[in-house]
């Protein structure tokens, strides 16, 4: 869980949020649903949030608290 929010960390950097698409575009399927459960762990701890376009179905994560993020 700690190498998932460093990676996440790195990735935000500039952008402030990354695509769940593209964290796991070289992933196997197994790895992208054990990624997705470290998500939810750190979501749940407040390290990140989660949210999904309904459209896209993309799911974006952003580190930390992301109210504004989100809005814009």
């Amino acid at each position: 869980m700690g190498k998932l929010y460093e990676l996440l960390c790195e990735r935000v950097k500039g952008k402030g949020i990354v695509e769940f698409s593209s964290l796991t575009k070289e992933s196997l399927r197994i790895e992208a649903i054990r990624m997705f459960l470290l998500l939810l762990f750190l979501a749940q701890d407040g390290k990140i949030s989660l949210w999904q376009n309904e459209e896209t179905e993309e799911l974006y994560i952003a580190v930390g608290n992301v109210s504004s993020a989100r809005d814009q």
